[in-house]
């Protein structure tokens, strides 16, 4: 009411709301009279729908379209509801499915966006691995966000008829894994592997530098409930191959131990960093060959 936000307000509710359109002609008042009350309580941000236009899924798209830029990924970081709008999250192939491959699904982190999976995507065996690209505002709640993604990789599974799938995810996609597989038992049932590129599967030490601005931010604390609260990706999917590779000089995903789960088959990277796990051929040795084992 006032123009500036307070402790006691909802962040914001935007659900792809449809325009009201009244007969024809002016009006100089317009009484609107609202009815049954409130239908329980309401969520601190409302989502979209699968219906709703904000979420494509299985379109063909290059992988140089600006909506898989850095630009792009910021916006989604700091400004998600406009993403939202004017981007739309999704699950987009970068080209059409061919029968016998098998998907690997990519899936970025804070602030990530799919052009940084670029050179992944020119090492792999396009003869036998069928990239598949996740976007998403990463500013919204893990819960929200995981929920895109599921419905994506369901609707997209059953209509092209996939029963295997490979996720690879970097930083904090690897936590929309796990809350992925915990709401979805039946999605979990398709999973052959999973590997996760510097995830903060146990929180990380760096966000409690940060300004808990973002509902993420809090969550990938050290000891967050959220994360004590999801059980381990060995636990989700005991039939997959989970391999959990760590930088040994990350600055993001800190300590170590955080980004490698119990159980997993784990791969410590020396001397490179966070950013390196998306950039050095090391790590996309690593990646293949987790994918090529499972």
């Amino acid at each position: 009411r006032d123009q500036d936000y307070d402790a006691t307000e909802r962040l914001g509710a935007w659900n792809g709301f449809a325009y009201l359109v009244a007969e024809e002609g002016s009006a100089a008042w317009l009484d609107l009279e609202i009815t049954g009350g409130v239908p329980g309580p309401l969520p601190a941000v409302a989502m979209p729908t699968a219906e709703v236009r904000s979420l494509r899924i299985g379109e063909i798209v290059p992988l140089d379209d600006p909506r898989f830029s850095a630009s792009a990924g910021s916006r989604g970081m700091w400004e998600p509801l406009a993403f939202m709008e004017e981007l739309g999250a999704g699950l987009f192939l970068l080209e059409p499915h061919v029968e016998g491959r098998t998907p690997v699904v990519l899936v970025h982190g804070m602030g990530g966006y799919p052009q940084e999976y670029r050179q992944l995507v020119a090492s792999l065996d396009l003869a036998r691995f069928e990239p598949w690209l996740v976007q998403y505002p990463s500013g919204w709640e893990l819960t929200a966000v995981a929920d895109y993604l599921s419905r994506g990789l369901i609707e997209l599974t059953q209509t092209l008829s996939v029963t295997e799938l490979c996720l690879v995810s970097h930083s904090m996609g690897g936590v929309v894994l796990r809350v992925v597989l915990a709401a979805r038992r039946d999605l979990a049932a398709s999973v052959r592997t999973v590997v996760t590129l510097g995830s903060p599967h146990r929180g990380t030490a760096a966000a409690r530098w940060l300004p808990p601005v973002l509902p993420e931010l809090r969550a990938l604390r050290r000891r967050s409930p959220v994360l004590a609260s999801l059980p381990s990706l060995v636990e989700r999917v005991p039939h997959a191959r989970v391999v959990t590779i760590a930088a040994e000089a990350d600055t993001v995903v800190y300590p170590l131990e955080t980004a490698l789960v119990p159980g997993s088959e784990q791969v410590v990277l020396r001397g490179m960093g966070h950013a390196g796990l998306l950039t050095r051929r090391v790590a996309h040795d690593a990646v293949r060959a987790a994918l090529d084992g499972g």
